[in-house]
């Protein structure tokens, strides 16, 4: 692999441009003739052989692994977190569902105890009026009695006295029948 030829001959460029390329000779070690590194002390350069190229070639590819290598890790962690979190936060849907459901049947229960207070108090409400109704009736009756009792005595009380009076009014029309 001593020389490359004709790689580039005279092709369109872009957007139509026809560029002339001439074509490239070099030979493996000319590649490497000119490269420079700077070293750690100023103004000092040293040519690299090809060893040192290959090895700093595989340098680069190491490191692009470790690269790789990290960015995997990172990936499984995500992945790790996102599956931990998401069985947590299906465990803690499952824990409110639950609490939801017992709830909405505490609830229900409430509204049952609600409604059965409700009639019996409706039908305390009923008992309530029929029962004021019956002491009404009573009070009337118990009035009409004494009305009646009161009556009874004021009779028996005028009674002699009516006696007296129907002899005085027997009289004054006696009276009248004379003088007529």
């Amino acid at each position: 692999m001593d020389q490359l030829t004709d790689i580039y001959v005279n092709e369109a460029g872009p957007f139509g441009y026809l560029g002339k390329r001439k074509s490239l000779v070099k030979s493996s070690e000319s590649i490497y003739e000119n490269v420079l590194i700077h070293s750690l002390e100023p103004n000092k350069t040293a040519a690299l052989s090809g060893a040192e190229v290959v090895n700093k070639s595989s340098c680069r590819a190491a490191a692009v692994g470790l690269l790789c290598l990290l960015v995997l890790t990172g990936l499984i962690t995500v992945v790790c977190l996102f599956t931990k979190g998401s069985s947590e936060w299906k465990m803690e849907m499952v824990l409110l569902q639950t609490s939801y459901n017992n709830l909405t049947q505490e609830r229900d229960q409430l509204k049952t105890s609600y409604n059965n207070l409700t009639q019996e108090l409706n039908k305390l409400h009923t008992v309530i009026e029929n029962m004021t109704k019956t002491i009404n009736d009573l009070q009337r009756k118990l009035q009409v009695q004494s009305v009646q009792r009161v009556g009874a005595a004021m009779v028996k009380a005028l009674s002699p006295a009516n006696g007296s009076l129907q002899r005085q009014m027997d009289i004054g029309s006696e009276m009248k029948t004379v003088q007529k």
